[in-house]
């Protein structure tokens, strides 16, 4: 089965309008064996418009320019790491409806929050260590069913990358447990 994109476009009157064309070019230095389904791998990749020429729009080319503007003009090397918060929700039909609700329901900082939710978030640190992504440090937040994950400092071009990484675990996870992982606020 194929479809045709002759007709594929931006929404009519949205102000929006095509940019040419951009390839998606794996950046095989970012493969990494997935965990949780070991027979699979994740890589990140670059928007090219040619072969070895970045799309100005690029948001990894565009993080690697600003990192060389630091180093080259402030002799200036930037890093970063990422406190990533979300919350673990589980599903309940309520009146033959769909609900999301949160996991858990114990105070800030709670370590009663680990009770159920340990196997999940083990599991998700193991993970992350087996990509060679560092946790520093994992609690319960102020949110019923809100947890926070920090991971380490690096240059930022690593971090970002980690960062990607980071979600898709923590997201792939817990929808193997049947639970929902947002990074939205409540």
């Amino acid at each position: 089965m194929a479809m045709t994109s002759f007709l594929d476009g931006p929404a009519h009157g949205s102000g929006l309008g095509s940019v040419g064309e951009a390839r998606l070019t794996p950046d095989l230095s970012t493969i990494r064996t997935i965990p949780w389904s070991k027979q699979d791998e994740m890589v990140l990749g670059d928007l090219n418009v040619q072969p070895g020429q970045a799309w100005e729009y690029c948001p990894r080319e565009a993080l690697r320019r600003a990192s060389k503007i630091l180093k080259d003009e402030f002799d200036l090397v930037m890093n970063a790491g990422f406190e990533n918060e979300f919350f673990l929700l589980k599903r309940k039909i309520r009146d033959g409806k769909e609900e999301w609700i949160q996991f858990d329901s114990t105070p800030y900082c709670s370590s009663s929050a680990f009770d159920a939710a340990s196997p999940i978030l083990r599991e998700i640190t193991s993970a992350l260590h087996s990509m060679a992504i560092p946790v520093e440090q994992l609690h319960a937040e102020a949110g019923k069913g809100q947890f926070e994950l920090v991971l380490g400092h690096t240059i930022c071009a690593k971090a970002a990358d980690s960062l990607v990484y980071t979600r898709e675990t923590i997201r792939s996870i817990a929808r193997k447990h049947d639970l929902l992982a947002t990074f939205i606020p409540k």
